[in-house]
């Protein structure tokens, strides 16, 4: 007789890319950006 244990897993939640661009954007911005520079571009982002 097998007997086959239960694993009970937790939810993983997926990435959202565009959450992870606006965090950038953020911590760019209040770090390393004065005023007149431009913002990076969305290849330099991802």
């Amino acid at each position: 007789m097998s007997s086959t244990a239960k694993i009970e897993l937790e939810t993983i939640p997926r990435s959202r890319v565009y959450k992870a661009v606006a965090q950038q954007l953020q911590e760019r911005i209040l770090t390393d950006l004065k005023p007149g520079d431009t913002l990076p571009s969305e290849r330099e982002l991802v």
